[in-house]
């Protein structure tokens, strides 16, 4: 699970609102079977949870994560994703994976489509690996 300061990364990309933070962290939990606890400074009554994505409002993130840290039984557990410096160190003594926030890369390859007068057998027939070797011992000499 990927343990989320959520300012702290927000400040670190591209996107304007915690929303759109949300939503591509859940894209990129989605790709990789995993899932996020993102944590926010402040409080707030808005359900943001989504389908891969635990979103928490915890007064003082910090503070917040560094007691699940402190708390874990299981650090291996966690993917910290933060660059403060206080939390990066008390989670590495625990032993718990780090990443810093502008180390953390979102993106997940767009999905390919196959148009529908293609045939989605990207494998060659005999006769089409014939062809092919045929071609490329022409360019051999």
């Amino acid at each position: 699970m990927y343990l989320i300061d959520g300012y702290n990364l927000l400040y670190s990309t591209d996107f304007d609102t915690r929303e759109e933070l949300i939503t591509a962290v859940n894209k990129f939990c989605d790709y990789r079977k995993k899932r996020a606890k993102i944590v926010f400074d402040g409080y707030s009554n808005d359900d943001l949870n989504t389908e891969f994505v635990q979103v928490d409002f915890g007064g003082d993130a910090d503070k917040f994560i560094a007691e699940i840290i402190e708390t874990c039984d299981n650090p291996s557990y966690y993917v910290l994703v933060t660059s403060d410096r206080e939390i990066l160190y008390l989670a590495r003594q625990k032993k718990m994976q780090t990443i810093k926030s502008g180390e953390f890369n979102l993106s997940v390859p767009e999905t390919i489509t196959v148009e529908s007068d293609e045939s989605p057998d990207f494998f060659m027939t005999d006769s089409e690996v014939e062809d092919q070797l045929k071609e490329l011992n022409n360019f051999q000499k």
